[in-house]
């Protein structure tokens, strides 16, 4: 029996906040983190109690991008090779069901297209959530203001089977304009949305991002040893 706790957020670079990040494990013990925006090299650091899975690194790419999971190693999980120049990474894991969890990270100047979402959600087993920064505003999910990104991703989700859990609150804080928005986004296909609540933590820690929580409505879920 274990708490099914799913965390996600954009930690604005793993190395500087990964000691705050292990005490924050030690004290939800999540079964999966989705982090964005990590900023690494080659190196990858990882709790004790968790097996990393992420982007494989290329220094073309700009090194604010990247996106990883954690997952805990009690987890029984495999990894999923995706096809795609997005950042994104996926793993499948065993809960109460077999869920498919992908980490995406769209940076706020980057070109994404219509075609490149949908082929990537047609990539991702369902059920499945689909966590991440995503610099995409609409009112749909709580915005004033819309932007490209978020016009892109409203027009996929009218026209595939998925929806987004988010209640509305503001996940970012833009520290120049004093600006709240919400651009963090968990979406999920239609045949799990009901299986979790969203739930922003209180403390922010040294993000301008907030930590969101997707947990479970069972609270406690069993776990299945097989994944294959």
């Amino acid at each position: 029996i274990i708490f099914s706790c799913i965390l996600q957020q954009n930690c604005q670079g793993l190395r500087a906040k990964y000691e705050e990040l292990k005490l924050l494990i030690h004290e939800l013990s999540p079964v999966v983190l989705c982090l964005q925006e990590t900023m690494l090299d080659n190196s990858t650091p990882c709790p004790r109690e968790y097996v990393a899975y992420r982007t494989t690194y290329d220094p073309l790419i700009a090194s604010h991008d990247g996106s990883l999971i954690y997952v805990r190693l009690d987890i029984p999980q495999i990894p999923l090779n995706i096809d795609t120049r997005l950042e994104a990474t996926a793993i499948q894991i065993n809960l109460i069901r077999r869920y498919t969890i992908c980490s995406l990270y769209l940076p706020p100047k980057s070109n994404v297209y219509y075609d490149e979402l949908v082929n990537l959600m047609h990539q991702l087993p369902q059920p499945f959530l689909l966590l991440g920064d995503m610099n995409s505003s609409h009112p749909l999910w709580g915005n004033v203001l819309t932007n490209s990104k978020g016009n892109l991703l409203a027009s996929v989700i009218e026209d595939e089977d998925v929806g987004v859990l988010n209640t509305g609150e503001p996940t970012h804080y833009h520290c120049q304009t004093s600006a709240l928005s919400c651009i963090d986004l968990s979406v999920l296909s239609s045949n799990c949305l009901v299986d979790f609540d969203w739930k922003m933590l209180g403390d922010w820690h040294t993000s301008d991002h907030a930590l969101i929580t997707n947990t479970s409505n069972n609270h406690l879920c069993r776990v299945h040893k097989d994944v294959a």
